[in-house]
């Protein structure tokens, strides 16, 4: 796509939350800095509220987010393929989409964000 400085990437794709009644949505970066929405805390019924990092570990205090072993497993092999094709790319700065679907007992997953080459000012 051009761009008013030479060009960028655009990469498109389908809507995570496409058709779902999603009760909880997190952004998590990994990160416990700047990581807390007291918004989104202070108001748990609003579900279009996204909630980051210590949100979660938060809340995982009071109502866990239990994922059986083998569906466990099976997320965290896709997700180690997909960064590991990333950071083959030199690609960092994305977050973890998690929306908590209560309707089917699911959590639907993406990595989602602003993917940008590492550079310096990242680390």
């Amino acid at each position: 796509v051009p761009f008013k400085d030479g060009s960028i990437d655009v990469l498109v794709m389908e809507n995570t939350f496409y058709d779902r009644q999603i009760s909880r949505i997190y952004d998590l970066k990994g990160s416990e800095r700047s990581r807390f929405n007291a918004d989104a805390a202070a108001n748990p019924q609003d579900t279009g509220a996204v909630h980051l990092d210590d949100n979660l570990r938060r809340s995982n205090l009071q109502a866990p987010l239990l994922v059986e072993q083998g569906l466990l497993r099976s997320m965290e092999h896709a997700l180690w393929r997909d960064t590991s094709f990333l950071a083959g790319l030199g690609v960092m700065d994305y977050s973890l989409l998690v929306g908590v679907d209560r309707e089917h007992n699911q959590l639907v997953v993406a990595i989602i964000d602003f993917i940008r080459t590492y550079t310096r000012d990242k680390q």
